[in-house]
């Protein structure tokens, strides 16, 4: 394929940083990591895609913010929030902010010690790969944002995550197995 066009800067200044998902009124998220990780959105020219003012904080005081993943209909973001450093099993809690940051909350405290992604369903509901509890089986599963009612989707030990839900909202693709890993697709 030809190019298109140059890439353009957004941020130079980042540190260690992962870039995560475009909201639907065009703001870009990303997690920068100085001991401290944070969630912020920065609003790009649709045109030029230079940045529009400076980047907001959207996350608040805990340590280590990851993964975050916006709703379907673009009001809500859904995070992962972990409390101690190095992060460790049963300090993580799946929260949910607003779109501007506002009306953070903690959905359910988790046991999960790693998750590399998380994504939306529908507006109400977030799929997460791990252990919800000490004794829970590890897999994919549904969580309500509303009641925090989990619900698995495919419970096994070597459903290791990296998820994504596709389009449709009917399938879930994730990696499957630690060595010789395999995309494996799922319903819901």
């Amino acid at each position: 394929p030809t190019p298109t066009g140059s890439p353009t800067l957004v941020r130079h200044d980042i540190g260690d940083a992962n870039l995560f998902s475009w909201s639907h009124d065009g703001k870009l998220l990303y997690s920068s990591e100085q001991m401290v990780a944070h969630i912020y959105a920065v609003t790009l020219d649709p045109s030029s895609h230079e940045v529009r003012g400076t980047p907001k904080k959207l996350t608040g005081a805990t340590e280590m913010n990851r993964w975050p993943a916006v709703s379907p209909d673009g009001t809500q973001i859904a995070y992962l929030a972990y409390t101690a450093l190095p992060i460790q099993a049963g300090k993580a809690a799946l929260r949910v902010t607003g779109i501007d940051g506002q009306q953070d909350r903690e959905v359910i405290r988790m046991f999960m010690l790693f998750v590399s992604a998380i994504d939306w369903l529908n507006n109400d509901e977030v799929v997460v790969s791990g252990r919800i509890t000490p004794q829970g089986p590890q897999g994919l599963h549904a969580i309500s944002t509303g009641t925090g009612n989990v619900r698995p989707i495919f419970v096994h030990p070597d459903a290791l995550g990296h998820l994504a839900v596709s389009p449709d909202k009917r399938r879930i693709a994730f990696i499957y197995g630690l060595q010789n890993s395999r995309f494996y697709t799922v319903g819901v």
